[in-house]
């Protein structure tokens, strides 16, 4: 759900290293932690209720206006 570098870090549960790693850089630089705060919660607008519904809505339309392909 996230893109590893811009919106978070992603790291293994099999990877402590990594993770330790990761939590690291973040508490290293704290402009980095804003920088990726912003871009997660701009990217959380995409998943509020009401752009899915509109979005399966539109994809129902679009569904619904198809030709029958059988």
């Amino acid at each position: 759900m996230l893109i590893d570098g811009t919106e978070g870090f992603r790291a293994a549960a099999v990877a402590p290293a990594a993770l330790a790693g990761a939590i690291e850089t973040l508490l290293d630089n704290p402009l980095l932690v804003s920088k990726l705060t912003c871009s997660a919660r701009n990217r959380l607008g995409r998943y509020e209720l009401s752009t899915m519904v509109r979005c399966f809505d539109r994809l129902r339309r679009a569904i619904g206006n198809q030709p029958d392909l059988s």
